[in-house]
């Protein structure tokens, strides 16, 4: 059984848990290792984020960041994601099922586009976000220095619908 919904505290410890298993220097330039429940909850409020849960476990999560009060009217059409999915669970729908559901989300929202970021380095996760209907929309070359060798920062943009 799969079911997604916002999150509850009680997924805090599977939370962070699941960030600090999967953020490394070869797919985030700069791993946030979470050391308490109550820090993860203080940047991430129950209800902030949505999880993917299948047979009652949690098997990863996406965050749409939406653009605050103090942004510009005009960029209220796209929402910003990140996605995480454990390695138990890659490969098995849940990643494209949460982009899904986000996307649709989205456009109830009357939103039309979804944008996320990923090193260049992190070749499995570009291919997961191109069959899952991203394109590229361009880089910031060298950004990072990662381990040893200089990395792009890559855009990706889903396109909802035109308006």
């Amino acid at each position: 059984m799969f079911e997604i919904r916002p999150t509850k505290v009680e997924d805090f410890p599977k939370l962070v848990e699941l960030n600090n298993l999967i953020w490394n220097a070869g797919n985030s330039p700069q791993p946030i290792k979470w050391t308490s429940i109550e820090q993860y909850a203080k940047y991430h409020p129950a209800g902030s984020q949505y999880v993917g849960i299948v047979n009652g476990e949690l098997a990863g999560y996406i965050q749409a960041e939406r653009p605050s009060f103090m942004s510009f009217a005009s960029s209220t059409n796209t929402i910003e994601i990140i996605i995480g999915v454990h390695p138990a669970h890659q490969g098995k729908k849940v990643g494209t099922r949460l982009i899904d559901y986000i996307s649709r989300v989205a456009m109830e929202e009357k939103r039309n586009k979804l944008l996320l970021k990923v090193l260049s380095t992190n070749d499995s996760a570009i291919a997961f976000y191109k069959k899952c209907g991203f394109k590229e929309q361009g880089r910031v070359k060298h950004k990072y220095f990662l381990n040893g060798q200089f990395v792009d920062d890559i855009f990706m943009i889903k396109q909802l619908y035109h308006p």
